[in-house]
């Protein structure tokens, strides 16, 4: 785990993914001409808060992204790029994802190996997902890299960890679920899971501790922001509660406000509501959700298409025109589905000793997802991109172990995964 025998290693690693996403950017993708739906949303906010404004409606979804984009800005306006924010943003994103390699590489090492490592790697490099998120001004980009930056404190620091390392991992968390609230219920299962296993309530309470500074000082953020109106890091949770018990395909507030999901687009048959209300009244939402659910009890067990939207809905569908994005993506899904969890999956049963604890915490990430999905939220696709970007660490290990466990007679693939 030593990191400067590695740098060289390293450095190749960065520079190949760093190298494979600007060329993408480059030749594939026009990045100015995706700002509509949620990009345009988190580019006007971020835009705002360089004003020192900020609208009721932004405290719709957390704060880590569009305080990202502002400072990003700032720092544009500073050097005089401004006029090219819609052009550098994509770079920079990409950037921040290439230098993640090296968390995918050492995490990876620790639980499985260096050839499991170098796979892993080598499978980040090229992940299409990934690749694709960093032309787009999307929430994503930021919360993968808070993802396999917090795995790769629990995984390789957590169980020597000094304050520094305990404070680091409490951030990272914060502000991944400050970045996508979905995350939230990880968040709440890792606190748990780390005081079961390591039985140190010093170090628990100072990573909650964290957490909860975090929390409130974006609570604080946007009760000052709204006037009093909001209090907690996010106000959206109504509208994805209802449109999901509900089946609704958008909300209009009396205020003006649409809430629309992308991905409902392809469910021609849900319908829109107009309330009568306006949207910082979130709380009727919840009330208008749990009368869907009473009126029709049988939503309990059958409202699985917020699930199925993870694995079949298009990222803002028919709105751009990425060369062979389709079908990149169809394959990403295959690949998914068919290899990268089941493979997981297949670590944790070949796992031994202390590694066990640590795959079984990234697979608890599918059901946690899952869980917060199919109770409030309004699945898309690309919301399952993240994770399973965390189980690309996973993946060659159960490959590994597999090809060894069978003995297949595969030479030169059993020289790559093989000890």
């Amino acid at each position: 785990m030593n990191f400067k025998k590695r740098r060289t290693q390293l450095v190749i690693l960065v520079f190949i993914c760093f190298l494979i996403r600007a060329a993408h950017i480059h030749f594939l993708t026009q990045p100015e001409n995706y700002i509509f739906s949620d990009m345009k949303f988190y580019d006007y906010t971020a835009s705002q808060i360089l004003e020192l404004r900020y609208s009721l409606f932004s405290t719709h979804n957390p704060p880590a992204y569009y305080l990202f984009l502002a400072t990003s800005y700032l720092l544009l306006k500073v050097v005089g790029l401004y006029a090219q924010k819609y052009v550098l943003i994509p770079y920079l994103q990409a950037a921040i994802s290439s230098i993640c390699v090296v968390f995918v590489y050492l995490t990876a090492e620790r639980i499985g190996g260096k050839k499991s490592a170098i796979a892993s790697s080598l499978m980040y490099a090229v992940f299409y997902p990934i690749i694709c998120l960093n032309s787009f001004l999307v929430a994503e980009n930021i919360f993968i890299s808070l993802l396999l930056a917090s795995f790769y404190i629990i995984v390789c620091r957590i169980e020597k960890a000094g304050k520094k390392w305990q404070i680091a991992l409490g951030t990272c968390l914060a502000l991944a679920s400050m970045t996508k609230t979905l995350f939230l219920t990880f968040t709440l299962v890792f606190l748990g899971w780390h005081y079961i296993n390591f039985k140190d309530k010093r170090s628990s309470a100072i990573i909650a501790s964290t957490i909860m500074l975090l929390f409130l000082a974006s609570s604080l953020l946007n009760l000052w922001a709204t006037g009093g109106e909001v209090f907690f890091i996010s106000s959206g949770g109504g509208s994805g509660f209802v449109m999901s018990w509900c089946d609704l395909k958008y909300l209009n507030y009396q205020d003006w406000i649409r809430f629309q999901s992308p991905s409902t687009y392809d469910y021609p048959d849900s319908r829109g509501l107009k309330v009568d209300f306006p949207f910082t009244q979130q709380g009727r939402l919840y009330q208008m959700g749990v009368a869907c659910i009473m009126e029709n009890p049988k939503r309990i067990i059958t409202n699985t298409k917020n699930i199925i939207r993870l694995f079949d809905s298009r990222m803002f569908p028919d709105e751009q025109s990425i060369p062979y994005y389709p079908q990149l993506f169809n394959l990403y899904k295959i690949i998914s589905i068919a290899l990268i969890i089941p493979l997981s999956f297949m670590a944790y049963y070949f796992s031994k000793g202390e590694n066990k604890k640590y795959v079984a915490l990234i697979l608890l990430t599918l059901p946690c997802l899952f869980a917060s999905i199919y109770l409030q939220g309004v699945g898309e696709e690309r919301y399952l991109i993240p994770y399973t970007t965390l189980l690309i660490i996973l993946a060659p290990l159960g490959a590994k172990e597999i090809i060894e466990k069978t003995k297949i007679i595969y030479p030169r693939l059993y020289l790559v995964l093989g000890e």
